[in-house]
């Protein structure tokens, strides 16, 4: 706690304030969002050295340079997306809650840097928005990184097959990317964080070009058997 406090939250408060300027700057005119990635990448890297979290990642040769994905990670801790971020080979984006986009500055970066916005007020809602961003990410080249859950012990996002289904739609291929020892660097509820290795494998990509929609829950499923065997 006294290390948190005195050393790694000043510290990456600072590195923060820093990179968020100038990655303001940067997404006014990078238009596909590939310089604002790599800002990010360096931010989140230097994020995980500050907090002493090293990352050890298998896989990253499944993944092929300029083409899509959606990626399904296990959702342990909030330090998740700063493992991905800064380890995942590829461009990627998050699929996040439309609420983070109405948030002043931080949605405008959001937006422009190609980060895709989805409601979770309603299956309903989900469906359209998910709908909505297939096609974005066919045409982008990126990775769009999917939670299977809300949050550390949230339980499944409303739309339970969503990723599976914008896979299918956007005709990408679907990536199992299992997490493990995110939670012992910071557990669920906690705001210190501890020294820690974290694991991430990434899994066999799974076609969907020739399945249907009515093809999602057995999608979702092989993924989610993936997650589950990983380790």
């Amino acid at each position: 706690m006294v290390r948190t406090a005195l050393f790694v939250m000043p510290l990456g408060a600072l590195v923060t304030a820093l990179s968020g300027a100038l990655s303001l700057v940067v997404c006014l005119v990078d238009r596909k969002g590939r310089q604002s990635w790599r800002l990010a990448r360096l931010w989140a890297r230097l994020m995980l050295k500050i907090a002493g979290v090293r990352v050890h990642l298998t896989g990253a040769e499944k993944i092929a340079p300029g083409s899509s994905y959606v990626l399904v990670a296990n959702h342990t801790s909030r330090i998740d997306f700063l493992c991905l971020l800064a380890h995942i080979p590829h461009p990627v984006r998050f699929l996040l809650d439309k609420r983070h986009f109405a948030i002043p500055v931080a949605g405008s970066y959001l937006r422009r840097a190609g980060h895709v916005p989805i409601s979770s007020a309603t299956p309903r809602e989900s469906l359209q928005t998910i709908t909505q961003a297939a096609r974005k990410i066919a045409e982008r080249g990126v990775a769009v990184i999917v939670f299977a859950s809300a949050g550390p012990g949230r339980g499944p996002l409303p739309f339970r097959d969503g990723a599976a289904y914008l896979a299918i739609r956007a005709g990408v291929p679907l990536v199992s990317v299992a997490l493990r020892g995110a939670e012992l660097a910071l557990p669920p509820g906690a705001w210190a964080v501890r020294q820690a290795e974290v694991r991430i494998h990434i899994g066999e990509p799974i076609p969907t070009l020739d399945l249907r929609l009515e093809d999602r829950a057995r999608l979702s499923e092989s993924v989610r058997a993936s997650l589950a065997g990983a380790r």
